[in-house]
């Protein structure tokens, strides 16, 4: 097999671990799915009404705004979703906990 083949069949692999690596790291994990509006560019900031580390999903408006029913206690990823992909925060997202190290909020900024 030449180091092209090797190459080009290399990629769909690496593709389909780091899919499946980001289901399987967020599978056991509470996760908290955060829903852009199309086309939203900007920072976000996330407050949380409680604190029992509940995983959902929180609908941004387009002011870049939204609440979550409750944040993890610990913190836990963040997916991000705009029209139906997944998109990355420029810097990691900045959980903002009160003196007892409660998450009461989580802000963001996205391309």
């Amino acid at each position: 097999m030449s180091a092209m083949h090797r190459q080009s069949a290399t990629v769909p692999l690496l593709l389909g671990i780091g899919v499946g690596g980001l289901m399987l790291l967020t599978s056991g994990r509470r996760v908290l799915r955060v829903e852009l509006p199309p086309d939203f560019r900007g920072n976000v900031a996330i407050t949380c009404d409680t604190n029992n580390g509940v995983g959902e999903n929180v609908i941004v408006n387009s002011h870049g705004l939204g609440t979550a029913t409750a944040c993890p206690k610990r913190g836990a990823p963040l997916v991000i979703m705009r029209a139906g992909k997944q998109v990355m925060p420029i810097f990691a997202p900045n959980w903002i906990r009160t003196e007892n190290g409660v998450a009461v909020g989580v802000s963001f900024s996205v391309r």
